[in-house]
């Protein structure tokens, strides 16, 4: 999965915004890994590839960051508390549970970023379906 990762960046890598690490990169983060991007592009390559890169990019005024990476610990954490929603009633599947647990969703920021979590606990629409009328969004002190 990472390997994906590495091949994409190595392939884009040519604009000489993208700078591969040689060596793991655990104590250094966050470390930047490319320059000047714009939010579209970001975007548009969290869509397709930060699910499968065991890596928790983050962007920054053009510039991304590996802020985080996977781990045994972290994935534990989300199967156990996905397990103990479900361990009350087992006729729902996880997909359809009326409560949902994911690692990573993706959402928009404010901002137009897209953010992942590290880890999201959220009821299923079939059993607490959106309000008719959406709330307009967070007061304007709390956008960053």
């Amino acid at each position: 999965m990472v390997y994906n990762l590495f091949e994409f960046l190595k392939k884009v890598s040519s604009s000489g915004k993208i700078h591969i690490p040689d060596k793991p990169i655990d104590n250094n983060l966050p470390f930047p890994i490319a320059l000047e991007i714009s939010v579209q592009d970001y975007n548009s390559f969290i869509e397709k590839h930060e699910s499968k890169s065991g890596y928790k990019l983050e962007y920054r005024k053009g510039t991304v960051c590996i802020v985080d990476m996977c781990s045994n610990e972290h994935e534990a954490v989300v199967d156990s508390l996905s397990k103990s929603f479900h361990a009350h009633d087992g006729t729902y599947a996880d997909y359809n549970a009326p409560i949902q647990v994911r690692d990573t969703p993706l959402h928009l920021s404010p901002d137009g970023v897209r953010n992942a979590p590290d880890v999201a606990v959220f009821p299923h629409k079939t059993f607490v379906p959106p309000p008719p009328n959406p709330h307009p969004g967070p007061p304007p002190s709390d956008i960053r």
